[in-house]
């Protein structure tokens, strides 16, 4: 639709002319004249705060100073410094990428990161179409396991040397996102000029650590796209799939460590030489040790999850304890088990 410059009403009024060939003029609000003069002046502002990014960036690979310290964060300073302090070449990218070999080791050893992650990050990127953004998932050490974006975006970013197998450490690329937020260990956005390494300035950055249960470090997720589309939201995408992750990391640990505290238990029922039948409240079978099975003639995976009656017959002793929550010691039990009597002295414990 063309646009046409601010134009006076009768009586003084200014307002914005939008044309098409079927409607009339149609005159906009001053609010939204004002909203748009507002956008450009922040326009303008963030365009030369790029600018002044880039003088000072220039002025630091040359001299090692910065001439306005206050338009640079300290943290990023310092990664510049000590990305000096190490020799990086801050005009070329030597890409520090693994062996096929080690790469496949590298994934296997993060494979439940990311069948963790890979949901939420595939169904983020799947948002991005056409914005040009790419989402990277990288462990501890920093380096890409996996990313997700449309073909030709992650085309681009494996020209520029971004890929599965590739380090982004600050001892390989210099400043970056991605390692600022793996030594602070808090969420972190660089745009363009930030970046130590000129290679890197074409995109802007928002990355953030994923932590496991103990705070230890499991990865970062970062979300790449052009410097000219930087917004803050960005960064708060990415926090919210760290904590997705992280979440989800941890609820898959505590089942993981149900299941193996159930084994383990199980292993110990399965030693003791009596035999062992616990029920729940309802009178089910939960537990059926081996050596009950041997005594009664009934295989434990028949007996689990049966009402005790429909393996051992009437049991009102038993029920009475569930009942009463009174113990029975070394009691006479009669059990009636497929059409034979069983006669054994047992004990009859509620556990509250």
């Amino acid at each position: 639709m063309p646009w046409f410059p601010p134009e006076k009403k009768a009586g003084g009024e200014s307002g914005m002319y939008f044309r098409d060939r079927e409607a009339k003029d149609l005159i906009l609000p001053r609010e939204f004249e004002e909203l748009a003069e507002r956008q450009l002046y922040e326009y303008r502002n963030f365009l030369g705060y790029l600018t002044c990014l880039k003088q000072n960036w220039e002025m630091f690979i040359k001299t090692g100073k910065v001439d306005k310290a206050r338009f640079i964060r300290p943290e990023v300073l310092s990664s510049w410094k000590r990305s000096r302090e190490r020799g990086i070449d801050p005009y070329r990218l030597y890409p520090i990428s693994l062996t096929p070999e080690n790469l496949k080791r590298k994934l296997e050893e993060n494979r439940e990161l990311i069948e963790i992650a890979s949901p939420f990050l595939d169904a983020f990127a799947s948002n991005l179409k056409g914005s040009g953004f790419r989402v990277d998932l990288l462990d501890r050490d920093l380096y890409i396991l996996k990313q997700f974006g449309e073909p030709e975006v992650l085309e681009m970013a494996k020209r520029q040397g971004s890929y599965p197998g590739v380090s982004r450490s600050e001892e390989a690329t210099g400043t970056n996102a991605i390692n600022l937020a793996a030594i602070l260990g808090r969420p972190i956005q660089l745009v363009g000029p930030e970046h130590y390494n000129a290679q890197l300035q074409y995109w802007t950055c928002s990355a953030a650590p994923i932590f496991d249960e103990h705070e230890g470090l499991l990865g970062i997720i970062n979300v790449a796209g052009h410097y000219l589309k930087v917004h803050q939201h960005t960064l708060g995408m990415a926090i919210a799939l760290s904590k997705a992750i992280e979440f989800s990391w941890r609820q898959n640990r505590l089942r993981r460590e149900k299941e193996l505290a159930g084994k383990y238990i199980e292993s110990i029922v399965d030693s003791i030489f009596d035999g062992l039948i616990a029920l729940n409240g309802e009178g089910r079978i939960t537990v059926f040790n081996r050596p009950a099975g041997q005594i009664l003639g009934v295989s434990p995976q028949e007996a689990v999850d049966q009402a005790v009656e429909v393996i051992l017959g009437p049991q009102p002793i038993i029920r009475e304890a569930l009942r009463t929550g009174e113990a029975y010691l070394n009691k006479e039990l009669v059990f009636q088990v497929k059409n034979k009597r069983k006669t054994v002295i047992g004990n009859v414990v509620p556990i509250t």
